[in-house]
């Protein structure tokens, strides 16, 4: 692996010298690496995170063609405005609309800049007033219906994620179970980093340079 080179590399160096031991060579040696790599990491830029907020969500379970179970969160009153912060040392934030976050998913979300985000959910059960979650996935899809006015994601978990708190166990009997979907309200969605600029479209262009301004460390 790549780590396992650096590491080989960093140690034929360190014993290339005589005048300090092995690990206080191979210690000085990862010092400089790690120097490198936060270099790197600056040079990238500022993560965007972001936040999205609806007064009430669906959870649901569907079969696709091939007969395969998958996940579905939608909801038809998220707010109009998606919430973005950037990851430290910067410490500046700013909006985008919910409608133009969804066109552009793909685009912001591409394997160029990561691949699709990891996302977590908190919400409140319609029925029962529990805070239920939070539910952990990756957000595979996104899509907005003009016509009906909601808004959906398809979601997705890896093994670690569904070990935490999977998907399935959101549909209990008599709570969702028995037709596959499941009612929520005080729905709140944090949506996991992008590192580069998601795209050419004007709104995009606008935000970033405005968040650009304003990336004071404090």
């Amino acid at each position: 692996s790549t780590t396992s080179a650096a590491e080989g590399g960093l140690r034929f160096l360190a014993e290339s010298e005589s005048s300090d031991s092995c690990d206080d060579k191979l210690k000085k040696c990862r010092g400089a690496l790690d120097m490198c790599r936060d270099g790197e990491a600056a040079n990238a830029g500022p993560s965007y995170l972001f936040v999205q907020m609806a007064q009430t969500c669906k959870l649901k379970e569907k079969t696709d063609s091939k007969g395969e179970a998958y996940y579905e969160l939608s909801s038809k009153d998220m707010d109009d405005d998606t919430y973005i912060f950037i990851d430290r040392p910067y410490r500046t934030a700013g909006t985008v609309k919910t409608k133009q976050f969804f066109n552009d998913f793909d685009t912001t979300f591409s394997t160029e800049t990561g691949g699709k985000p990891n996302g977590v959910i908190t919400f409140r059960h319609r029925n029962t007033d529990n805070f239920e979650g939070p539910l952990m996935s990756v957000f595979v899809k996104a899509a907005r219906h003009k016509d009906s006015g909601k808004y959906v994601y398809k979601l997705s978990q890896s093994k670690e994620q569904e070990e935490t708190n999977g998907l399935k166990d959101f549909f209990r009997e008599g709570d969702g179970k028995d037709y596959g979907v499941v009612e929520y309200e005080m729905c709140s969605i944090f949506i996991d980093s992008v590192t580069r600029d998601p795209g050419n479209e004007k709104n995009w262009d606008e935000l970033f340079k405005r968040l650009g301004k304003n990336r004071d460390k404090m």
